[in-house]
């Protein structure tokens, strides 16, 4: 969103910027999460002062950029008492990646699990989803773009209590370009009313979320036209 700055480093934000209470960057917020067990540690030689005003260079300061993050709203109690490393981030947001790949494979694969799902409330497409061999076998090789995903997922920031309304935000925007015009026409309709109920039961904990859901839909269905829709064609033309 243009215009918006950290308010620990004043680096320029874009995407999703509330992180655990506070306006900031992926760096300051990932630091935010290390300094939980050092924070007894960090000593300042500026009597406290090298972060009065949000900077790159002020940042170095171990004890002020934390003393900033709090002064900003950033909480510890956003993830106090969980195992957040930087490792155990990416793994809880590849996780995350790979139930949306699994998802986005099934609805391929068999698109009248995600109408039964809109249409009688089929919670099949889910169990689907997550008895899925990428979630339930360690050693199944996982494709590079789902590691983007999860990479994408962590700069944000994403609020793990908030996943289920991205991945219905990104499953009501897809496209079916391998159907019939008609077919397409029945799918849109019932996105959209799944657009809307969405809408109506959740709020989101902020505006910059929700239209950061929104922009991450329209990439999602970027991806899933790259990665599974030409595949599909090429599945139906095969066929023929």
């Amino acid at each position: 969103m243009p215009g918006c700055k950290c308010k620990i480093c004043g680096k320029s934000l874009q995407g999703i910027y509330n992180r655990y209470g506070g306006q900031a960057c992926a760096a300051c917020a990932a630091f935010f999460i290390r300094a939980y067990n050092k924070k007894d540690e960090y000593v300042c030689k500026n009597e406290n002062l090298c972060l009065a005003i949000p900077s790159q260079i002020g940042a170095k300061c171990q004890k002020c950029r934390l003393s900033k993050c709090l002064e900003s709203g950033m909480q510890f109690s956003a993830f106090k008492g969980r195992n957040y490393s930087d490792e155990g981030i990416f793994k809880e947001y590849l996780i995350i990646a790979k139930k949306l790949f699994a998802l986005l494979t099934i609805i391929k694969n068999d698109p009248q699990l995600l109408l039964n799902y809109y249409i009688k409330n089929d919670l099949k497409l889910l169990h689907e989803a997550n008895s899925f061999d990428l979630l339930i076998n360690s050693t199944a090789p996982t494709p590079s773009y789902v590691n983007k995903w999860a990479t994408l997922f962590q700069s944000n920031q994403i609020p793990i209590t908030e996943v289920h309304i991205l991945f219905c935000t990104i499953i009501s925007n897809l496209k079916f370009p391998w159907f019939s015009i008609q077919d397409q026409q029945m799918m849109a309709f019932f996105q959209r009313q799944a657009c809307l109920d969405i809408y109506r039961q959740h709020t989101y904990s902020t505006n910059e979320i929700k239209e950061g859901f929104e922009k991450l839909a329209s990439y999602f269905n970027e991806q899933f036209a790259k990665h599974f829709v030409t595949q599909q064609i090429n599945n139906n033309n095969d066929s023929v």
